[in-house]
């Protein structure tokens, strides 16, 4: 995938190419300013001390086809340690993965999961991106897979919400940090395209927030869906390290 991005992009344009805007909510054009999107203020210094990346899970009893019930490294939570470890130990970042369980009720998930995380970075101010690991639902038989490096691969979609629906700004949830959020999702997405060109999904907005508001860098990842095999959901890890690493820290 080239893209021109000196051509002026319309809003239908760009949401047509890279986006997948659901019913409750509309995309503003004050967040489509290119200039804003493609900033590479995403990047960060990898010599600072302390932790760099979080990595949770609000849903983290999320499960694959063929998850063994009690045991979490076969959940989400086990692409999480997978994750980790590629970061850690391929790239170079420090990171600290929460394993917390939030949705015993899953609707209140992300009410749950809010005060843990706010003790977690002030804990720790030194984290600058923070990553909510989650497997997509679909309720239905669609399995969303790819192959990269000869490996059958969950396909993964990048989400945001935008803390606005049809009616316009939900004003009780706030999100200051909206337009980088939505510029860390992009560029995560052109980057897969560019190296992997099957594996992200179109960027999905939703209306609510998602505690993407505690940081700049914040990014929520749906990773294959309850068709998936635990192995087809690891085997996109390594892609999707090399992918954070290209985005956050190399020229």
């Amino acid at each position: 995938y080239s893209y021109d991005w000196e051509q002026p992009w319309d809003t239908e344009e760009l949401i047509t190419n890279f986006y997948a805007v659901d019913r409750s909510t509309e995309l503003s054009e004050d967040y489509l300013d290119l200039s804003k999107l493609l900033d590479n203020r995403i990047k960060i210094d990898k010599e600072q001390e302390g932790p760099q990346i979080l990595i949770y899970h609000t849903h983290a009893s999320e499960a694959f086809a063929d998850s063994v019930e009690g045991d979490p490294s076969t959940t989400i939570v086990g692409a999480g340690d997978k994750l980790t470890s590629l970061l850690q130990e391929q790239y170079g970042f420090r990171v600290l993965h929460h394993t917390g369980v939030y949705d015993s009720k899953r609707e209140q998930a992300y009410s749950e999961a809010l005060p843990a995380l706010e003790q977690i970075l002030s804990e720790n101010p030194s984290i600058q991106v923070v990553i909510d690991l989650h497997r997509d639902g679909v309720g239905n038989k669609v399995h969303r897979l790819t192959k990269i490096d000869g490996k059958r691969t969950a396909q993964l979609m990048f989400f945001n919400g935008l803390s606005r629906n049809r009616k316009g700004e939900i004003k009780y949830l706030k999100n200051d940090n909206l337009q980088a959020n939505l510029s860390f999702s992009l560029q995560m997405k052109l980057k897969c395209m560019e190296l992997y060109p099957n594996l992200a999904k179109p960027v999905y907005l939703k209306s609510y927030r998602y505690n993407l508001h505690m940081r700049k860098r914040s990014l929520l990842i749906e990773l294959g869906n309850e068709n998936n095999t635990l192995q087809e959901a690891k085997n996109a890890m390594e892609p999707l390290a090399k992918v954070l690493n290209q985005v956050l820290s190399e020229d």
